[in-house]
Order: structure tokens, then sequence, then C-alpha cells
């Protein structure tokens, strides 16, 4: 069951996973897999979370923190996720 207090990391998270994923198609890659350590019935929310993020036959590795998703709750503005999401699809274009 969510809690209310969930849900800045809940939003969070599913903005990041969307923004990974259109960096990845405006980047030409549209063949794409996204997988993730938060776990959907875990009683605590992670303090960090681990997102594998496969194209172009390869798969590269960012983590996230909580604080980090909890700040993208509206939107991913922050310059360090930003950056986060920008290394770790330039890794598969290369």
């Amino acid at each position: 069951m969510r809690r209310l207090a969930d849900e800045p990391f809940i939003s969070g998270l599913r903005n990041i996973r969307d923004a990974i994923e259109s960096k990845l198609k405006d980047s030409g890659i549209e063949k794409q897999s996204l997988g993730d350590t938060a776990r959907a019935g875990a009683r605590a929310l992670p303090s960090m979370v681990i997102v594998d993020v496969g194209g172009n036959d390869k798969v590269a590795r960012v983590t996230f923190t909580r604080q980090e998703i909890e700040d993208c709750w509206r939107e991913v503005d922050g310059f360090c996720v930003r950056q986060k999401i920008e290394h770790v699809v330039g890794e598969l274009l290369r």
C-alpha cells in the first residue's frame, strides 16, 4: 500500500525514467530497456536506486540517491540528475 509520504519518491523515479527514455529516443536509440532496484512492495524507501539502461546492444548503469529522486517529483530539473542522464546515454552511444 502506498503512503502519501512515498509520493515524491514514486513521482520522481517515474520522471527520471521518463527523462532517460526520452533522451534515449532523442539520441536515436529506439530499442531500449530500463530496470531499477526500487522495490514496489518494499516497506521502506531505498536510500539509492540503481538504474540499468539498455540500448544499442549495451547496458550502462547509473545511481540516483533518494534525495535526487525526491527532488524530481515535479520534473527533472536538477543539474546533477540531468548530467547523470546525459552520461548514461552517452555510454550507450560509444
